[in-house]
């Protein structure tokens, strides 16, 4: 039993010395001992470097690269209306990278344009322009094409359209009619005269060549012309050619003339768009022709209060008619079907002129029907 009651109490004595050493839970915590200072020093602390941010750059559009804009680069388009009016004559614009150009119907021009979005500005000093001389009434509306353009605010894209919104009213414009060499009808558009200018006359809307089959028949302006033709690629000459004998007044012999040498001398032919020139072996160009419909339409003619001997074919009787009334006086060896001229007085007349199919040899190649006798005034 006295052995018991000792195992007994050492057990105590251990378990009491347990509890001595274990801290109770809300005594006070002996501070951690002091470490001893390091003299090392400590270093700064490495921040990120920061990454420059690139200023933004101006987007497509802005620049005028933008998807407008390369819609618009490499397309060529011809003017269909203006300021609400129908345009009759070839009226063109190509835009080509940063730069356009086109014809104003008399002149070549070009400049430079911007896009942005759907705005359109072209350069505010305006166009440069070839100084050919045409018809008043072509150079006014050349002119005045050129002036409302400038005006250029924006512009609308679709299918084969363009439009223009400018100040002035709206241009719009269609893709341009492919157009063949042969089996087409060229009208004279200007000729080189006196070796460095380029002239168009009131008398070129009645020149015209026409090719097919190796044979080329037309008008110059005075007479018939027929012959016979070679093309071969952009090769083209012509010859032997003729003509009908009637005499005419000088201005029409004159241009008669330069058109049968300038052909003769043809070498070279080149179709763009609507518009053939011809060149010599040379390069250089001689004439160019556009593209005329088949009807041409109506036109006014102003008629003289007498006749005047001609010869056409023979000893005639002709007409003094002119087409713009501050010109001058020209020999009409046609007749205006409908229309009964009186001596002593002027008049003005609406007539529609369109082409003879196959004219004879001594025959116009034009009709003239009148429409309408606008005015008729005496002339003392």
């Amino acid at each position: 039993m006295r052995k018991n009651l000792a195992i007994l109490m050492g057990l105590l004595a251990l378990m009491l010395a347990a509890a001595a050493c274990t801290p109770t839970t809300g005594g006070p915590v002996e501070p951690p001992a002091e470490v001893p200072a390091d003299d090392t020093p400590v270093p700064e602390p490495t921040l990120p470097t920061p990454t420059e941010t690139p200023a933004p750059t101006p987007s497509e559009e802005e620049t005028g690269d933008g998807e407008a804009a390369s819609n618009l680069d490499g397309t060529a388009w011809d003017l269909i209306e203006m300021d609400g009016q129908p345009v009759e004559r070839l009226i063109t614009i190509r835009f080509e990278g940063r730069e356009v150009s086109g014809s104003d119907g008399c002149n070549s021009f070009g400049g430079s344009y911007t896009v942005s979005g759907s705005t359109i500005s072209f350069d505010s000093s305006g166009f440069f322009a070839t100084q050919m001389a045409c018809e008043p009434d072509v150079m006014d509306m050349g002119a005045r094409y050129l002036a409302v353009l400038v005006t250029a605010e924006s512009f609308v894209l679709e299918n084969d359209t363009l439009t223009i919104n400018t100040a002035e009213g709206d241009l719009v414009y269609e893709k341009p009619i492919p157009a063949t060499i042969e089996n087409t009808r060229w009208v004279l558009g200007g000729t080189l005269v006196g070796g460095d200018a380029f002239v168009r006359t009131a008398i070129d809307s009645e020149i015209f060549i026409k090719l097919e089959d190796g044979q080329v028949s037309g008008f110059t302006g005075c007479n018939n012309l027929m012959g016979s033709y070679t093309l071969e690629g952009n090769f083209l000459s012509f010859g032997p050619l003729a003509t009908t004998k009637k005499a005419c007044e000088a201005e029409r012999n004159e241009r008669e003339a330069i058109v049968l040498e300038w052909l003769e001398k043809t070498a070279v032919v080149e179709v763009e768009r609507q518009v053939m020139g011809l060149s010599d072996e040379n390069g250089m160009l001689l004439m160019n022709f556009q593209i005329e419909s088949e009807s041409r339409g109506e036109m006014s003619l102003f008629v003289g209060a007498e006749q005047v001997d001609c010869v056409g074919e023979g000893p005639q009787t002709c007409l003094l008619i002119k087409e713009d009334p501050a010109a001058d006086w020209t020999y009409f060896y046609d007749t205006i079907e409908g229309f009964e001229w009186e001596a002593g007085y002027e008049y003005e007349l609406k007539v529609s002129v369109s082409e003879v199919e196959d004219p004879p040899a001594d025959g116009s190649s034009l009709r003239y029907e009148l429409i309408e006798v606008v005015s008729k005034m005496a002339v003392e």
